[in-house]
């Protein structure tokens, strides 16, 4: 994900008071973890370099945090003084079928400008009256926070409106205006690896001695990801008989992963355990999970299911929790495995 950051301020207006705003966010891209992102602060940029900038960088995340009015907002050129720039001008400096996904326009007043956006762009955020730099920060700051964890845009959007909203005492809020036929919920800027797991065949019913077939994955993967080894470091996985300790605690996927998710073939288990999984990418590049088997089956299903377990998943889940009352003996019990 790449974020360009313009702010413009010209002489005469009142200071913007961007360098906390900017320092918060740069430390956060740094910190995040799942797929590469970039983030560019561009200060002071004149109009005229935009359309190049906008060009050379292609954005996932237009930022531009300048004054506004209801039908502008104010940038510079060259010469450092004010001039006005309008939703049809913004939208004819965007490269031809590279937009922005998002466009966030952090200035006062400036949500008829992002509604004349989002008829080109998938998604356009502005504010619906005059706010203070700090609760500007504040709400941008939110946003970014839900967008670099793997939230959808829906959900990173209502964080920094609600964040906005409150130390606005509700004079001001914010509004996401989107191109027809795009779903806020569906879009996720930024991938975040999880370790998850489901009963197969989404069936939670147990077999005979009391054990589930469940499967591992990892959802929201790079796409560039090639090989992922789930493994748990549970001693009472180990066949101490064969003590085969590859098949016993590890299971290997080898494929592209699809829609960003990969998973292994079921294996039968009758208690909680610790899992983990480590990918490479095909640029040398790895990452790392950790979960417990129960955490993992809750993560999947509200992650599906925006935040709700269906009972019996909970029931099941429970059960895991418990042990069964049984020993170490057959906790797990690997089958031949495959990705999917």
């Amino acid at each position: 994900m790449k974020v360009l950051f313009v702010a413009s301020n010209p002489a005469g207006e009142f200071t913007l008071e961007l360098e906390r705003e900017v320092t918060e966010l740069q430390r956060r891209f740094v910190e995040v973890s799942g797929e590469p992102v970039s983030f560019t602060f561009l200060p002071g940029l004149p109009v005229e370099s935009l359309p190049t900038e906008l060009f050379r960088r292609t954005p996932d995340i237009l930022h531009i945090s300048a004054h506004a009015n209801e039908d502008d907002l104010s940038l510079t050129n060259e010469a450092g003084l004010a001039v006005r720039l309008d939703a049809d001008a913004l939208l004819a400096f965007l490269p031809p079928g590279q937009a922005p996904r998002l466009i966030y326009l952090n200035a006062c007043n400036s949500d008829a400008i992002a509604a004349k956006l989002s008829s080109e762009v998938a998604m356009a955020i502005g504010t619906t009256a005059a706010i203070k730099n700090r609760v500007a920060r504040a709400g941008a700051i939110a946003l970014y926070e839900r967008i670099l964890s793997g939230a959808n845009v829906q959900q990173a959007f209502e964080a920094g409106q609600k964040m906005i909203e409150v130390m606005q005492d509700k004079q001001a809020s914010s509004k996401l205006h989107c191109r027809t036929g795009i779903d806020p919920t569906a879009e996720v800027l930024h991938r975040v690896p999880r370790l998850v797991a489901d009963f197969a065949d989404g069936n939670a019913t147990p077999k005979r001695r009391r054990e589930f077939a469940v499967r591992f994955g990892v959802t929201g993967c790079p796409a560039s990801t090639v090989q992922i080894v789930f493994f748990s470091d549970d001693p009472d996985l180990i066949d101490h008989e064969e003590e085969d300790l590859a098949r016993d605690l590890c299971l290997v996927a080898r494929s592209a992963p699809g829609q960003t998710h990969i998973w292994v073939d079921a294996w039968d288990v009758s208690a909680d355990f610790r899992l983990f999984a480590a990918g490479v990418n095909a640029d040398g590049r790895t990452f790392s999970l950790s979960s417990t088997l129960c955490n993992a089956i809750e993560t999947r299903y509200r992650l599906a299911l925006d935040g709700e377990v269906p009972p019996d998943i909970a029931a099941a889940v429970a059960e895991l929790r418990r042990g069964c009352g049984f020993g170490p003996i057959d906790l797990l019990s690997p089958k031949r495995n495959s990705v999917s």
